[in-house]
Order: structure tokens, then C-alpha cells, then sequence
């Protein structure tokens, strides 16, 4: 323990509802406080880091979770280390065994950081207050706890790249209905913004066919997907596209959107905080890591897979580059991890596999472009995050696999097709 870390027992003859509200209240992860919240009668390691890892706001169901004691006390770690946590305030601690104090002991020390274990309602018992003098423990009275637990100022902000205001969010109705319930369910000004990037998309493509009848449905895939890529979100690609189905309808055409399946594979703008909190979800910190390098990088596969540790310094930045958000926590995380690894300043900054640990001496492989494409899907998926399309592979030739590959479809119509 440093002299400036401190362990302290909160101690309070009374347990009200009120009291865990005014915990809950000191719980600000970008001032340096978590609050964690121990489930009742767990007394294993993995269920303490579990609710560390909770507190700390990722989630199980987010891809790589995984349920391992150790690599969850090595994340708790890594998170806690990297997320800056100068305060773990633990409610309830004295429903908890005398060992999972010392585990935290160990934890808050690991991470220089002060402890806060509050027992409220109960006496400490005989293994507790052991655990208390030999680490040591200080004690102080419930009522001091706020204005004691220290809040430091948020880290440095970056500067965001100045974007347009994004597009509403626009109806997912079909093409044929697409202009009309725009018009009726957005305001005003919306639906004007809206008609202006229809109307545009609308003269492009309308254009690019000239009178052509029937279009061949090469040409059609590539007007769609040029529309889907020039396109900076979900709403603006639908926009685009809703115009689109109407130019090619009537050159005897039918286009059709799988909405969620563009949602999952087109572009979007550049990482803001909303995308930054639901990527601090991952408890596994390359799908963290991966989608803050390629959302608020703008940073492709081919470059990614290149990158060794050195790449990112100790606090998190990459030379010559400026996030369009703040996520250095987020790659911090993977430096951790693959310190933890085994892996040096010249191993790659990802691995082939998922968190392989260097067995024999050998160091992790390259990861190829491949796993970092699949991984960074499963992002897509997990979180919803709209993703750009510079992660859109380009392996097949034809037009039409790219354009299913965005969700649409082509489907040249016949004098009897049912229109």
C-alpha cells in the first residue's frame, strides 16, 4: 500500500434503503468512483470479479465474457487500471467472507487504489476484523463516507471532429410508403433534410440508368451499393436507398432492404460517446480495443493487422492520429492484456486466437485480417454499432453478392411477375 492509498471499514449500526441509494449516488466510473455491489451469499472469486467487472458496466452477453476466475481477476484488474479508478466503494461488504476482503485487499493494491468496504447493519466478524488490523484497515462512520471518497476530475477530453448534424431517424417502412410517413410522423425541418438527401439520391441514380429497360442487375447491385457506401449512417443509407428502389422499380426492378442486415454491415459516422459507453461494455478487451481503433481511428483491417503493441504508448494514444472520441481506456485495456499474454512491445497488438496466453516461450501469431473481420461483426451484432464500410470485404466479384452482403436484394421483374 502507498502512503497515499487508503483501506477503509464504513461502519453504521443501521441498513436502510436510503443509505444504499446514497452508495448507488457516489457512483461515477469518469470521476474515478465504482461502486460494486457484491450478490448476497456468493463466496467465490469468480463472483466477486463478476460484480466487479458489472460495476465497472460490461456484459456477459457481449462476445469473448467468458467465465474463467482467473481471466476474470486479470480483467477486473486491467479494466480497473485502465478505466483510472481512484475509489472501489463496496456496499454491503460485510455479507461477504473474510477471504474475498483480503481478495480485494489484494485487487485495490494491485491497482493502487483506495478500498471502501461498507458494513452496514452488522457487526464485523471475528475473521473480518482480523483481516482489518493485519492489512490495515481504518475505520470511520457511515455518515463521513461521502465527503470523504474522493472524486477526481475526468480525464482530458479530446477534441471531437467536428461532423453534420446526423439525419433523424427515418421510418423503416418500404419504399412505396417511405416519402409519405416521413412526411407525416417528422417535423418540418426533418422531413425537409431528409427529402433534400432522397431527392439527390433520387436524381443520381435516375441519371446513372437513363432509360435503360430492363436494368441488368450487376448495374442495379453497384448503383445500390455506391449509394449504401457513400453514405455516413443507418439513416442516411436508407434514405439513399428508399430512392433508389423507386428509380429501379420503374425501370421493371424490385430492390429489396433487409434493414437489420444493413444496420450490421454499412457505414457509420465516427465513434461518438454513446458508441465509446456501449464498447466499454466488453469485458474482453481486443473487441473493445478493435472497435475503438476502427470506429473512432478510421483505422481498415489490412493496417490493424499490422499493428504491434508499440503502436499504442502507455496512455493510450496512437502517434499521428486523434480519435474522434475519447477511448484510450479501451486500448490501454489490450496493452494490459497482452502484457498479461506474455506478448512484447514488437508482438502484434492482436492475437490469432482469443486470449491465448504464450505456452513454451512462444509468442502469440499474427492475427490475420479474417479473425480481426469476424470479430469486429460480432461488435456489430452485439452492440448495434453501425459499421463502416471499410470492414466490407471484397472477395467475391460479383455486384449482386456485395449488395446481399449489405441486405438488398435485386429482382428483375417480368411481363408476369406480380408487381
Amino acid at each position: 500500500m502507498t502512503a497515499s492509498q487508503t483501506f477503509t471499514v464504513v461502519l453504521d449500526d443501521e441498513d436502510t434503503p436510503e443509505q444504499l441509494a446514497a452508495l448507488r449516488a457516489l457512483h461515477a466510473p469518469s470521476h474515478g468512483v465504482v461502486v460494486c455491489e457484491p450478490a448476497p451469499l456468493k463466496s467465490s472469486l469468480h463472483w466477486l470479479v463478476s460484480d466487479i467487472l458489472a460495476a465497472l458496466g460490461k456484459r456477459e452477453d457481449f462476445n469473448g465474457a467468458g467465465r474463467a476466475a482467473d481471466r476474470g481477476w486479470a480483467r477486473a484488474i486491467m479494466w480497473l487500471i485502465a478505466e483510472d479508478v481512484t475509489d472501489l466503494v463496496v456496499a454491503r461488504a460485510g455479507a461477504l467472507a473474510a477471504a474475498q476482503w483480503v481478495d480485494l485487499g489484494q485487487i485495490a493494491a494491485i491497482c493502487q487504489m483506495n478500498l471502501w468496504l461498507v458494513v452496514l447493519g452488522r457487526p464485523m466478524t471475528k475473521a473480518q476484523s482480523r483481516v482489518a488490523r493485519e492489512w490495515p484497515f481504518a475505520r470511520v462512520r457511515y455518515e463521513g463516507l461521502p465527503s470523504i471518497v474522493g472524486r477526481k476530475t475526468p480525464r482530458g477530453q479530446a477534441q471531437a471532429v467536428t461532423t453534420a448534424v446526423p439525419l433523424p431517424e427515418v421510418p423503416t417502412v418500404d419504399f412505396t410508403a417511405f416519402r409519405a410517413v416521413c412526411r407525416s410522423t417528422l417535423s418540418g425541418a426533418d422531413f425537409s433534410r431528409v427529402e433534400r438527401v432522397y431527392e439527390k439520391a433520387l436524381t443520381r441514380v435516375a441519371r446513372k440508368v437513363g432509360r435503360r429497360r430492363p436494368i441488368d442487375v450487376n448495374l442495379a447491385a453497384e448503383l445500390c451499393c455506391s449509394e449504401v457506401e457513400d453514405s455516413e449512417d443507418l439513416n442516411d443509407a436508407l434514405a439513399r436507398l428508399r430512392a433508389a428502389q423507386s428509380v429501379l422499380f420503374d425501370r421493371d426492378t424490385l430492390v429489396r432492404v433487409r434493414v437489420a442486415q444493413l444496420a450490421a454491415n454499412t457505414p457509420r459516422r465516427p465513434l461518438d460517446e454513446k458508441g465509446a459507453t456501449l464498447l466499454r461494455g466488453y469485458a474482453a478487451p481486443e473487441y473493445a480495443c478493435l472497435g475503438a481503433l476502427a470506429l473512432a481511428y478510421d483505422i481498415n483491417p489490412q493496417t490493424l493487422a499490422t499493428f504491434s503493441m508499440s503502436a499504442i504508448s502507455p496512455e493510450g494514444r496512437l502517434e499521428n492520429f486523434e480519435p474522434s472520441t475519447p477511448v484510450a481506456p479501451l486500448l490501454i485495456a489490450q496493452r494490459l492484456q497482452r502484457a498479461w499474454d506474455g506478448a512484447d512491445e514488437i508482438d502484434p497488438l492482436f492475437s490469432s486466437g482469443y486470449a491465448n496466453l504464450s505456452i513454451g516461450g512462444t509468442r502469440p501469431s499474427p492475427t490475420l485480417e479474417s479473425s480481426l473481420h469476424q470479430r469486429f461483426r460480432a461488435i456489430g451484432r452485439d452492440t448495434g454499432i453501425f459499421t463502416p464500410a471499410a470492414w466490407s470485404r471484397r472477395v467475391e466479384i460479383s455486384p449482386v453478392r456485395q449488395a446481399a452482403a449489405y441486405g438488398v436484394t435485386i429482382h428483375p421483374l417480368t411481363s408476369d411477375t406480380d408487381r
